[in-house]
């Protein structure tokens, strides 16, 4: 078994992120000593674009991550010369603020429930932690979104939620 670590962040060669952008995605290895994973020998790439999604590239990754983890992938061991399976399950994604809102379909910081992680509100004790978001809630929730007829409508159930209803395959 050789548990993952998925790291998603945008990237410039530039100062500022504002001009040529780059979707970036990489992979480490959750067993490492911690000392070890940093070093870019153990920093993995996956994939990056300056012109897809985070989302969209996220659709091809979150099915070979599946398959690694259902169905695992045949590696030759030097130790025991011979071929062996290995299970590769993901342990978490790593990303910083911005990006893990992409991810969730959050609207971010606009929301009236501006907490990517609970249902709080504004005007709720900023210390508390609300009630867990769901993932069934959220995807009832991106339904309701959906079935609004009207633009207007949808904005308003959109800041009500801190959702937006773009397709997600993770």
């Amino acid at each position: 078994m050789v548990p993952l670590v998925l790291f998603s962040d945008d990237t410039s060669g530039n100062r500022s992120k504002k001009w040529h952008k780059f979707e970036s995605w990489f992979l480490s290895l959750a067993g490492l000593p911690r000392h070890q994973n940093t070093r870019l020998e153990n920093i993995h790439f996956v994939c990056c674009s300056d012109s897809v999604s985070p989302l969209d590239l996220s659709g091809p990754i979150a099915q070979e991550l599946t398959n690694l983890e259902t169905e695992g992938a045949p590696v030759f061991d030097a130790f025991y010369q011979e071929v062996v399976l290995v299970i590769a399950p993901l342990i978490v994604i790593v990303c910083d603020n911005p990006r893990a809102s992409d991810l969730l379909n959050h609207l971010g910081s606009t929301a009236l429930k501006y907490c990517r992680i609970c249902l709080t509100t504004r005007t709720e004790n900023p210390d508390t932690v609300g009630i867990l978001r769901t993932k069934e809630e959220a995807l009832q929730h991106i339904a309701e979104i959906k079935s609004k007829s009207t633009e207007q409508e949808k904005i308003e159930s959109r800041k009500a939620v801190g959702l937006r209803e773009d397709e997600n395959p993770l």
